[in-house]
């Protein structure tokens, strides 16, 4: 979530869709697909209300003097660190049988939770079949 949050953060501030090579290098393929589609969805958005937002938000982050190479450097700094859960806990919501990760089978069953890589999880939770369970704080 939090390098979500970086790419949205990028776009208001740049003002633009397009973002600088040395920045997108360190985007997985499903954050340049987050990208794009939020990028979409802020055009279609902006053009229903006949005004660009983002090049609002541009113009007075210039006049403050926010807008430099040490954003992009923070930016650098913050998206060059990988997620660092790699596995993670979900919630089965509905019977889905068995299926194949890429660490072997695991059986779905509706109100069990499971360990399972996140890229195994990922799709399963855009589709509602599980949900990301987060661990207790102690």
């Amino acid at each position: 979530m939090e390098r979500a949050r970086l790419v949205k953060e990028l776009r208001w501030q740049l003002g633009s869709e397009l973002i600088p090579p040395e920045v997108e290098v360190f985007l997985s393929p499903a954050e340049k697909r987050f990208r794009t589609r939020y990028n979409a969805l802020l055009r279609d958005y902006m053009r229903s209300v006949d005004l660009d937002l983002t090049t609002v938000c541009h113009q007075i982050s210039t006049q403050k003097g926010e807008l430099s190479q040490d954003l992009i450097k923070r930016f650098l700094q913050d998206l060059s660190h990988p997620p660092m859960e790699l596995s993670l806990n979900v919630k089965v919501l509905k019977d889905y049988g068995q299926i194949e990760t890429s660490t072997g089978p695991i059986t779905l069953i509706r109100g069990n939770t499971v360990t399972m890589r996140r890229v195994d999880a990922e799709d399963l939770i855009k589709r509602g079949i599980v949900e990301h369970v987060l661990p207790e704080k102690f």
